[in-house]
């Protein structure tokens, strides 16, 4: 179900980069220029001689199969084999997951990226814990925005297991880990794109976000509705058991809401675009497969959400927009306007094949 064209901006500067070179001044990649993914990409055009467009797509489908892996396992290492399936299973049939992983965009990365956070902070092995603290600090050379914006979390959890054990120095060398992880790809990409000051503007155009709340909220708000879609009527019905959960001193439902809740609100309230709410799809498909496992309807509620997981992907048709709806705002009535949202949510936002076929045919 792969896109057969390059599917914007973006992916097209990822090519660009494959088959020309590295060079972000150039735009191959765009800022911040995710040293991590070309190399990786590069990798994978040595090992099978794919075509770069093909070399992403395979990139992507190693991330969608390492999320789903993760997420089995550290569910079942949380919970129970039920729910690690069941969670699994909301993981994979999630619409905005399985149209990012038929596309060249990156976003399937964070997929992946959201199920190693809650085994580096939930089930880590004791043996390799620091060095899962270093992959983490390393793994900012794919989406160092993905580090930020879950490092509060991290840093939250060393100082509750300091509160718990009294053990400082286990935490030191988590808290160091990550840090030298951190330099071990920063000092070379800031030597390859030409020092520090190059880096700091590379820094500038990255954090350069030309939207109003209000226009973001209107890109948030579609994206979620698609992602969450049945899991906001469980939440809904299940509103008292979930608040009872978030007050009980179990940690494992308070870092998984936090891995929601500390990214989600820089996506609400500053700025969001595209996939990056699967940077919390693994907290959030755990936390719906134990509200569900615990349902007295549980059954009806898990093959109720699948299905309409993969209605929403392989059955919702793509709603061509008016040539009216590319006008500024100023120039449409209120009723153009709230008709343009809401093709908008079923064209442009919808993650959908319909959408891929006709980003193709385009």
């Amino acid at each position: 179900f792969h896109e057969a064209q390059l599917s914007g901006y973006d992916p097209a500067s990822f090519v660009l980069a494959i088959k020309y070179g590295y060079s972000v001044q150039q735009s191959r990649p765009h800022v911040p220029g995710y040293p991590g993914f070309y190399l990786m990409w590069k990798g994978i055009e040595y090992l099978t001689f794919l075509a770069p467009h093909e070399v992403i797509l395979v990139a992507n489908l190693i991330f969608l199969l390492s999320a789903i892996l993760l997420m089995y396992r550290a569910a079942i290492r949380l919970f129970d084999e039920r729910t690690a399936f069941l969670a699994a299973a909301l993981l994979i049939s999630n619409p905005l997951l399985l149209y990012f992983a038929c596309t060249t965009e990156l976003y399937v990365y964070d997929a992946a990226f959201s199920a190693f956070l809650i085994v580096l902070l939930l089930v880590p092995p004791r043996r390799f814990e620091t060095m899962l603290y270093f992959l983490y600090g390393l793994l900012g050379a794919f989406r160092l925005s993905s580090v930020i914006l879950t490092f509060p979390v991290v840093l939250m959890v060393l100082y509750l297991r300091y509160r718990r054990t009294k053990t400082f120095r286990f935490i030191a060398a988590d808290f160091l880990a990550v840090i030298l992880g951190t330099l071990a790809w920063l000092i070379p990409f800031i030597n390859t794109i030409g020092g520090w000051q190059n880096f700091i503007g590379v820094l500038r155009g990255a954090a350069y976000l030309p939207v109003t709340l209000a226009q973001n909220l209107s890109t948030f708000l579609p994206y979620h509705v698609w992602m969450l879609n049945i899991l906001l009527i469980a939440i809904a019905w299940n509103r008292k058991k979930i608040w009872l959960r978030l007050h009980s001193p179990d940690e494992r439902y308070i870092v998984l809401a936090l891995l929601i809740v500390v990214p989600g609100l820089f996506f609400a309230l500053k700025y969001y675009a595209k996939g990056y709410a699967l940077l919390y799809l693994a907290p959030i498909a755990l936390l719906g497969a134990c509200l569900m496992i615990r349902n007295k309807r549980r059954t009806l509620w898990a093959v109720s959400a699948i299905a309409i997981n993969l209605l929403i992907f392989f059955a919702v048709p793509f709603q061509e927009p008016s040539a009216r709806s590319v006008l500024n705002y100023t120039n449409r009535s209120m009723s153009e306007r709230w008709s343009t949202s809401l093709w908008s949510c079923t064209s442009f936002y919808a993650p959908t094949l319909a959408h891929l076929r006709r980003n193709d045919r385009a």
